[in-house]
């Protein structure tokens, strides 16, 4: 992997100012920790029981209690007019990047907010809010890739139904574009990072004499700001801030910055994947699947033809998700899809599988091949990437899973035999 420098038009006083940010900073984040463990922030309610980024039981489940003028915080429509308040301040986009206006309220008719909504031909909605005469739905995307024609079916949906008095809203981290929107493209894009922050915010504001939902909430902030890199409240901000505005060096050159650091960053899983792909054992094939620069990071791997796992029934997928990336076998079902028979290999490869993690998305939990993908911990992946690391679990987990299936399907099927009388 080529190495980054700075671009020769910086000067030795900007490459300076440079390295005396990055202590600057690091030096924010130990005084940040060494405060939270001081005043038991790190204890947190959300993290305690799930994964910061569990997309669907955490954020889906939280944001829709607080957006349900019914949720069991009697704070009847408020936090809805809140968020409806925050769109209609920090502008969402479109698919073309183009700001979106937003002018709706709780005040011209009553909502009501449903999660993990099934409607015909288009799945579960995340979230649908609708009214007499508008719906909206929302996407929740943290982790996860979307299904085929996810958006804009869910456009289509509403549509059928509201007509043009609808809106899908896409929600990421970092507000990035749908691949499901189809032709159209007319949906709403907004971010944890700005928008579900600063709704926080309000709602927090909205909420300082309520202790119980006022508690709750700031852990939530904690778990988004977390999940988003903001984890540096103002006050640990002041000297950062200071320390830029005294040197405009490092706001001269941010564009060439960011720049390299994306590349640093995207060489890096480039040569992530290489050795993967080299590292797999004869005949074995892979292929990319998702938008790789959009976040969405899974590299398939297929047996040769003829191996034991070739129909096994489940994909065999290295993923990246909200923080980590890791190895694990998927279907596309969910457990309650699955046919008895597959659900009882499952239930016997379980037995023998080593499993670092649990992830509802995974049948059998994966293995970590990298703790971390958020920037400060990724960051020392770019600087020594341990390739053959990597390469050696993907083949452990390979032989182990391989082992595994066998041995579970020949159990099976010899407990399934028929009996002198020809009965199973």
């Amino acid at each position: 992997m080529d190495s980054f420098s700075l671009p020769d038009v910086v000067t030795e006083s900007a490459r300076s100012s440079f390295a005396q940010l990055a202590r600057i900073i690091s030096e924010a984040h130990v005084r940040a920790n060494e405060r939270a463990k001081a005043t038991h922030e790190r204890f947190n309610v959300f993290t305690t029981v799930l994964k910061a980024g569990d997309e669907v039981r955490l954020h889906t489940r939280f944001i829709h209690c607080l957006l349900d003028p019914k949720g069991l915080h009697d704070c009847g429509s408020r936090f809805l007019e809140l968020f409806f308040e925050t769109l209609k301040d920090s502008k969402g986009r479109d698919h073309n990047d183009r700001e979106m206006p937003f002018d709706l309220s709780t005040k011209e008719a009553a909502w009501t907010v449903y999660k993990e909504a099934s409607r015909s031909g288009c799945g579960q909605m995340d979230i649908l809010l609708e009214r007499a005469g508008y719906g909206i739905a929302i996407e929740n995307k943290i982790g996860a890739r979307e299904q085929e024609n996810q958006v804009s079916c869910y456009a289509d949906y509403l549509t059928t139904r509201f007509d043009e008095n609808s809106l899908v809203i896409y929600l990421t981290l970092d507000g990035k574009k749908s691949d499901t929107a189809g032709v159209k493209k007319h949906y709403l894009r907004i971010s944890y990072a700005i928008h579900i922050l600063d709704w926080l915010e309000k709602c927090l504001r909205e909420t300082y004499q309520i202790i119980p939902i006022n508690q709750v909430l700031l852990q939530y902030r904690e778990v988004v700001r977390e999940l988003t890199g903001r984890t540096l409240n103002t006050e640990n901000m002041k000297p950062i801030i200071e320390y830029v505005r005294q040197n405009p060096d490092i706001i001269r050159f941010r564009s060439e910055i960011a720049t390299a650091a994306e590349k640093a960053v995207w060489e890096t899983w480039d040569a992530i994947e290489d050795g993967i792909k080299k590292g797999l054992p004869p005949g074995w094939d892979w292929e990319i699947v998702g938008q790789v620069r959009q976040g969405d990071y899974s590299i398939k791997m297929t047996p040769p033809e003829g191996h034991v796992l070739q129909d096994a029934g489940f994909d065999i997928l290295a993923e990246r998700d909200a923080k980590d990336f890791g190895i694990g076998i998927r279907t596309k079902k969910t457990d309650s899809q699955l046919p008895a028979s597959e659900r009882a290999i499952f239930e016997k490869m379980s037995k023998s599988m080593p499993m670092d993690d649990r992830n509802e998305w995974y049948h059998l939990g994966w293995i970590n091949l990298i703790l971390g993908v958020a920037d400060d911990k990724f960051a020392s992946v770019v600087f020594n990437p341990d390739i053959d690391g990597i390469c050696r679990k993907v083949r452990d987990y390979l032989e182990t899973l391989e082992k595994s299936y066998v041995a579970a399907t020949t159990d099976i099927s010899a407990t399934s035999l028929p009996d002198s009388n020809g009965t199973v």
